[in-house]
């Protein structure tokens, strides 16, 4: 913060006088001209002192107008003291404080009685005593907050050492307890040994067991599989003994289909001689029966060819089955792929 102009009215000596500051301001003149009057008005400003002795003879009414500039912003500040004690910050006017100026024009100047020294005071903190600079030290940089905290440090640095201190007598009586298992490593390593031996044993065991019982899984499986197998084969051979009987006796029966036909042309010529005709009859007869008999037998060998389609197309599933199962897998004793 840095103050920009200073314009007094009726003050002391001074009717009207406007004065522009700058960082480093000096004034000169004759004695009793009005110099300090001019300290007296920035400090009355500043800190709403006392009005009495400072209004110019004659006049009832003082006027003093400061101009600062804080944190690049031009702020004006006015106080008139009449019959009324006011306050202006940049137009805002303040009527209600005691003996402070208004929060918000003590927030903008920042100043306290420590920012400002008279002509005839002693220098600044030499002439006061050593309990009286303390105090004001104090009200600028609160020594009690340096003293608070050096209390505390000094606290956590003895609570540090009693740690450190319990710290190593445990390190203490932890080596002490080390030296004395040291002669147990070697037992504890003979042991951690045994127990991994024996959960590998366990674990050996369990895989022999598992491995009896696939074995046995698939030796059921597969005599199951091959009595299938078997049962279809001794199927597929009765059927094929049953064709082929049935193709000897549709051969016989084609014989005597064409011998009827030769019959029923011989029929169709000029009746033979009544013996011939008699025995022609009897040869009929008899071959009416036989094909009677053939045609059965045809109409059973038909059903036993659609038999033999039927358990051939049955095998073939059987056959799939069973080598989709054994696909891919392997004997578990030597490893080889099944076949």
């Amino acid at each position: 913060m840095r103050f920009c102009l200073l314009k007094v009215q009726n003050f002391q000596a001074h009717r009207l006088l406007e004065i522009p500051l700058s960082r480093i301001t000096t004034i000169q003149g004759r004695t009793d001209s009005g110099k300090s009057a001019i300290f007296r008005a920035l400090r009355w400003v500043s800190l709403n002192g006392s009005s009495k002795g400072f209004v110019r003879s004659g006049k009832n009414q003082v006027r003093v107008l400061l101009e600062v500039l804080r944190k690049g912003v031009r702020h004006q500040i006015v106080r008139e003291k009449g019959s009324r004690n006011l306050y202006c910050l940049d137009g805002k006017k303040y009527a209600s404080f005691r003996d402070r100026p208004p929060e918000d024009v003590a927030k903008t100047l920042a100043l306290t009685e420590t920012n400002f020294q008279g002509q005839f005071d002693a220098p600044f903190w030499f002439g006061e005593t050593a309990g009286e600079v303390s105090r004001q030290l104090n009200k600028i940089v609160d020594l009690e907050i340096i003293d608070r905290t050096l209390g505390n440090a000094g606290a956590a640095v003895r609570r540090c050492q009693e740690r450190v201190a319990v710290c190593k007598e445990r390190l203490q009586k932890a080596k002490s307890e080390h030296e004395q298992l040291y002669r147990q490593q070697e037992r504890i390593r003979l042991f951690n040994q045994l127990r991994e031996s024996s959960r590998g044993l366990r674990r050996l065991q369990s895989d022999t067991s598992n491995l009896e019982s696939l074995v046995a899984c698939y030796r059921s499986y597969q005599e199951r599989a091959l009595q299938e197998r078997l049962n279809c084969l001794e199927e597929v051979f009765r059927l094929a003994t049953e064709a082929r009987k049935s193709c000897q006796a549709a051969v016989l029966l084609g014989h005597l289909l064409e011998e009827i036909q030769e019959n029923k042309r011989q029929a169709a010529l000029e009746p033979p001689h009544l013996r011939v005709l008699e025995d022609s009859y009897q040869r009929w007869k008899a071959l009416q029966e036989k094909e009677q008999s053939l045609s059965g037998a045809v109409h059973r060998y038909l059903d036993l060819q659609q038999e033999v389609e039927r358990l051939l197309v049955r095998r073939k599933q059987v056959e799939k089955r069973v080598i989709d199962r054994l696909k891919g897998e392997s004997c578990p004793l030597c490893g080889a792929p099944l076949q």
